[in-house]
């Protein structure tokens, strides 16, 4: 976890309970820190009150659920009680990631995660699976630890729905037509969504990236099931936001023919256009703001205005990101021009999905005042 900070540019302060120390050696957590490690009983370099004032935010991983009752309680007689609670005396976030058993965890749950979201702590919620509140990824948890810094839960209270990856349109019972999206910008999307404090659904079709976790999510095949769910997602969630960030496809074969055809044989097909997911969103959530995506055959940031404002005009967005087709699948990385119907245009240059994912929430954010009025 420190190593995956500092590579985001963090400087990082490592702190040990005695326990900790059973498990953890003082000389690995400073290697990966880079940093002298404080001890409430034997640090003579900085103090509680010093490290509240010097950094940004306190970070406890794993927070067991005697951390936890010690910090909601406001208990000091340990390092992660003392500097929760002057981190939390000195206005700075406090960060929590909880990992324990499921009894131990269904304890906290029934009251310390109240008490501690009540005095402003933040919580990632465990990984339960197998009986038992896991640690989530190390890399999930550096995302959140990055999204809470940068952006707080300035979502709380608001529904997102995000419609991500590709589509197939079956020829035979083996063979498809589809496209190499692997739905990493819409997932992207909703993961920063969640971590800023929005509830969120997000309706995609077939990919191997695993969607976000603590996201409802509803995978679909075809086209034409993509519109249909996603319409009823948007019918229950109410979204305050749609990111229209699907690849679906747009043509289908007319028909479909059954079995396996015989390779070498020669196939004529003929194509018939999909059904339009955003147009069929939109009218399930006239209320939302409306983000639309479209990768764009144009290799400059003009070209790439000039196709963005056609897709607004064309579709009824309320903003659409255009990017380079070239970068637009299976890629880590995504650079887009936005353009909304505000007058807006701004370039974002290339990064990854995930710093882009948090650039377009704001943005989409922004829209939400004009969109009530």
């Amino acid at each position: 976890m420190a190593r995956g900070l500092r590579r985001r540019g963090a400087r990082i302060v490592p702190a040990a309970t005695r326990s900790a120390l059973r498990f953890v050696g003082r000389s690995l957590l400073e290697w990966a820190t880079g940093e002298p490690l404080y001890r409430v009983w034997s640090s003579t370099i900085r103090d509680h009150v010093a490290l509240s004032e010097e950094c940004d935010a306190l970070l406890v991983d794993p927070a067991t659920l005697d951390a936890l009752e010690r910090i909601a309680y406001r208990h000091a007689d340990n390092e992660a009680g003392l500097l929760a609670q002057s981190f939390l005396g000195a206005g700075k976030p406090v960060l929590v990631v909880p990992a324990m058993h499921m009894q131990m965890w269904r304890r906290a749950e029934e009251e310390l995660v109240d008490m501690l979201e009540e005095q402003g702590v933040y919580i990632l919620e465990p990984l339960v699976e197998e009986g038992k509140a896991k640690h989530p990824p190390v890399d999930e948890v550096i995302d959140w630890v990055d999204a809470v810094l940068a952006r707080g839960r300035d979502l709380a209270g608001l529904r997102v729905l995000v419609t991500a990856g590709p589509t197939r349109e079956w020829i035979d019972d083996v063979r498809f037509i589809s496209n190499p999206s692997t739905g990493l910008m819409g997932f992207s999307i909703a993961s920063e969504a969640l971590d800023r404090g929005a509830e969120v659904t997000v309706v995609h079709g077939p990919t191997t990236l695993k969607p976000p976790r603590r996201a409802r999510s509803v995978r679909v095949e075809t086209t034409e099931e993509m519109a249909e769910r996603a319409s009823e997602e948007a019918r229950l969630l109410l979204p305050n936001i749609v990111f229209h960030v699907a690849a679906p496809a747009d043509y289908r074969p007319v028909e479909r023919l059954g079995g396996k055809l015989r390779s070498g044989q020669r196939l004529t097909l003929e194509l018939e256009p999909t059904p339009r997911v955003s147009s069929a969103v939109r009218e399930a959530a006239p209320k939302a703001v409306h983000f639309g995506f479209t990768a764009a055959p144009a290799e400059t940031p003009e070209e790439l205005v000039e196709e963005a404002r056609s897709k607004l005009e064309k579709h009824g967005f309320d903003a659409v990101a255009a990017n380079p087709a070239r970068r637009a699948f299976a890629s880590e990385t995504n650079e887009v021009v936005v353009v909304t119907r505000s007058g807006l245009v701004e370039y974002i240059p290339e990064a990854p999905k995930r710093l882009v994912a948090r650039r377009l929430i704001d943005i989409a954010l922004s829209l939400m005042g004009g969109k009530r009025r």
